[in-house]
């Protein structure tokens, strides 16, 4: 678990993949802002999980995914400043 202000992207591999050479470069790991981690499918028929499985995207061989750390900061309700009581929306960037 990241800090709440935290500008890395974390990133896990939950299933790896076991291709003939059973080798991975990255199973898991942060990215430091201003750099990406870049994915090439060797799967027919694969799947990427963002945030859970609040979104699926379906991917085939040979596709590449690009991700990156978003330019909009992140809003999360519910929380209490550190300096305020209140339970005022945080924006992070």
């Amino acid at each position: 678990m990241l800090p709440i202000g935290s500008q890395k992207l974390q990133f896990v591999i939950r299933e790896p993949y076991r291709g003939v050479d059973n080798k991975y470069d990255l199973v898991k790991g942060l990215v430091p802002p201003g750099e990406d981690v870049k994915i090439t499918s060797r799967m027919t028929k694969g799947r990427l999980f963002l945030d859970g499985t609040q979104k699926v995207h379906a991917v085939g061989i040979g596709d590449r995914i690009r991700m990156t750390l978003s330019d909009e900061p992140l809003t999360l309700l519910g929380l209490k400043r550190r300096s305020e009581g209140s339970g005022s929306a945080l924006a992070l960037k």
